[in-house]
């Protein structure tokens, strides 16, 4: 997985010591009302996404990234390229903060 980096933000794969900023947002119905998942209710639901996710990268589906803000060494969002498509070189990126 590759690891993006620019002044204030690193980009890179899941871990399970995310877990616990990831569910801070991942659990607001109002952050995730317009996303293709539904909120977490519990940290069990953000560990079962991440996990999920890592088997999606695996597969080639998906690359999920965290967004993390470096000054807090906090996780406050994700990034998704998904639906890649080779012969026409492109993809949907979804995100949320």
């Amino acid at each position: 997985m590759p690891v993006l980096e620019t002044d204030r933000l690193i980009l890179r794969g899941f871990s399970e010591k995310d877990v616990d900023d990831i569910y801070e947002y991942a659990s607001n119905p109002i952050v995730t009302e317009f996303l293709p998942w539904e909120y977490h209710k519990t940290k069990e639901d953000t560990l079962r996404f991440l996990n999920y996710s890592k088997e999606l990268f695996k597969s080639q589906e998906n690359v999920d990234f965290v967004i993390e803000l470096k000054s807090e060494k906090k996780v406050i969002g994700s990034i998704s390229i998904r639906k890649w498509n080779d012969s026409n070189r492109c993809a949907d990126i979804g995100y949320v903060l």
